[in-house]
């Protein structure tokens, strides 16, 4: 989250006065190689609790987590899916005698 996020919400904010505004603030992990990414956040998350109706605190390595387990699903999904429609065509070729 940076300034200009945050900007853009003050923007949403005049537009759409009656809209209510959820926003997630994304914390840096441990290892985190920028030095000033947790000051940036704190900066932000001040801001965004101005401007938005809702503010949901991640943390990245959280983010990291869920999307290796999302890839490792859909490879798994891919090699289920492959394995189906091989054993369809030899299903299939069986049945022509070929």
């Amino acid at each position: 989250m940076c300034v200009r996020d945050s900007k853009i919400c003050f923007l949403f904010q005049d537009e759409y006065p009656e809209v209510y505004r959820f926003v997630c603030a994304v914390y840096p992990s441990a290892d985190d190689d920028v030095i000033t990414s947790p000051y940036n956040s704190v900066l932000a998350t001040y801001k965004l609790t101005e401007m938005a109706d809702c503010v949901l605190p991640i943390n990245n390595q959280s983010l990291i987590n869920i999307c290796n387990k999302v890839q490792l699903v859909i490879v798994q999904l891919e090699f289920l899916l492959s394995e189906l429609c091989l054993s369809g065509y030899r299903v299939a070729t069986k049945r022509k005698g070929v």
